[in-house]
């Protein structure tokens, strides 16, 4: 798995994961203090997770989080900074 970060001015606009043929195990790209827990899974058939509890806790929210799964095909993806000046142009396959 490829992980691109995209930020600008301080801000993080996007998190791109890239999977194929990775390692085995588990691999988190976000932090834990981050309302979207972002991660990869690569275990053979059969295997499973040990049970485990997520936190609890209230959170306020004040910024509207978007994930995208390319199934098939390609995706232009534009990024815009704060004052919806062009930041970055992806290409998700």
């Amino acid at each position: 798995m490829s992980i691109e970060h995209i930020t600008h001015a301080g801000s993080q606009l996007a998190v791109i994961l890239r999977v194929g043929g990775g390692e085995p195990g588990t691999r988190f790209v976000t932090g834990p203090d981050a309302p979207l827990q972002l991660g990869e899974i690569n275990r053979p058939a059969g295997a499973s997770i040990p049970p485990h509890a997520h936190n609890l806790g209230v959170r306020t929210i004040t910024e509207t989080h978007e994930f995208l799964h390319v199934l098939s095909g390609t995706l232009k993806v534009d990024l815009y900074g704060g004052e919806r000046a062009p930041v970055a142009t992806r290409f998700l396959t």
